[in-house]
């Protein structure tokens, strides 16, 4: 008997019809067992995996006779960004549809992906020559990062790693993530990232981008939530960064706003792994089996935040140090967020979606 066929593509650059799948998408594609699979980025498949809704993929599938039964749909791409994939209307195209840290996990299931965590200085830019999330967690340096000491002396007071986008819709986070960026003063606080002091050009052309692609994917766009501020300046605004992991680890509190409150990403993660605790407004952590005495969360306002940093004691610094360490160090972790279990749970579920329509 020979391989089956599985056509993969999505909405990333790094997808085309020249590029083999092992290297467009490598952690994925060592997952499957050569012996019975073959994944391949073009050609007539009985199988289809989207990475993210690409009506062009998923309709050329269906016109050579695909079966709408033999689709699965990734959806890496938060409802903030891509909010027609989280529609009916598109979900219901797909054999199954899986959404990795999200509240919609699983749709038609109860098995909970978490989002596929990875220890990428710049997430943007990822390099194949990047820590390994692994090697990172068997560090002997690790201990020295939950020690009181080492936080008492860390240069940055309260830091937010995060692009100023805009949403199409208005069940999105970036609105609180401008306010308080407004509101703070420079002192107490620093925002890294894109499209915060920029020119008008390229704001404007991020807006003008997620106006089009909004409409192009038949959802209605919210004017107000894509105007977002547009001519507002930030005096805590610090520019780019290379590599957040260097500044976390010289961080006392890292504010984290989550894109939306259905989705947990890498950012709470990227706090903890750097022993940095996190101011945190998103999704309830309880609900994804993330212990809540390791944030503080959801301070409405900047002066909330001042004061809970200016009254933070030692034995608060204490307790929410050991609760990071514990969970970051811990079997749910390691199996609900590690990159590499994430891609096998993600796998699993395709290759049983798939064998049971063989």
């Amino acid at each position: 008997m020979g391989k089956i066929d599985i056509l993969v593509s999505g909405t990333s650059k790094a997808f085309s019809p020249e590029v083999p799948i092992l290297e467009s998408m490598p952690d994925f594609a060592s997952q499957f067992d050569n012996n019975m699979y073959n994944l391949v980025p073009n050609g007539k498949c009985k199988f289809l995996v989207l990475f993210n809704h690409e009506k062009n993929s998923y309709s050329n599938f269906i016109r050579a006779g695909g079966d709408p039964k033999c689709t699965v749909l990734i959806r890496l791409e938060p409802n903030t960004v891509f909010p027609a994939q989280y529609e009916k209307r598109i979900a219901n195209k797909y054999g199954l549809v899986i959404s990795p840290g999200s509240k919609f996990s699983f749709e038609g299931g109860d098995s909970f992906i978490g989002w596929p965590y990875k220890y990428h200085p710049n997430p943007s830019k990822p390099r194949k020559d990047d820590d390994e999330l692994s090697a990172v967690l068997n560090s002997n340096a690790l201990e020295n990062l939950f020690s009181p000491e080492n936080w008492k002396q860390r240069s940055h007071k309260l830091v937010m790693i995060a692009g100023n986008k805009v949403s199409p819709i208005s069940a999105s986070n970036y609105g609180i993530r401008r306010r308080l960026a407004k509101t703070a003063s420079a002192s107490l606080l620093e925002v890294y990232g894109p499209l915060w002091n920029e020119n008008l050009y390229f704001k404007g052309k991020h807006r003008v981008a997620v106006l089009v692609a909004a409409i192009k994917q038949g959802t209605l766009p919210n004017l107000l939530q894509i105007y977002g501020s547009l001519f507002t300046k930030y005096n805590t605004t610090r520019g780019l960064i290379s590599n957040k992991h260097i500044l976390l680890k010289d961080t006392k509190f890292n504010l984290v706003i989550e894109n939306s409150n259905t989705t947990v990403t890498e950012k709470i993660f990227d706090a903890m792994i750097n022993g940095c605790i996190p101011i945190y407004m998103g999704p309830d952590l309880k609900c994804f089996g993330i212990p809540s005495g390791i944030t503080i969360e959801s301070p409405k306002s900047i002066s909330e935040i001042a004061r809970v940093i200016e009254n933070f004691s030692d034995e608060k610094i204490y307790s929410h140090l050991e609760a990071m360490k514990n969970f970051i160090s811990g079997e749910h972790f390691k199996y609900n967020w590690h990159s590499e279990e994430v891609q096998k749970k993600i796998s699993d579920l395709i290759k049983k979606h798939f064998e049971s329509l063989s």
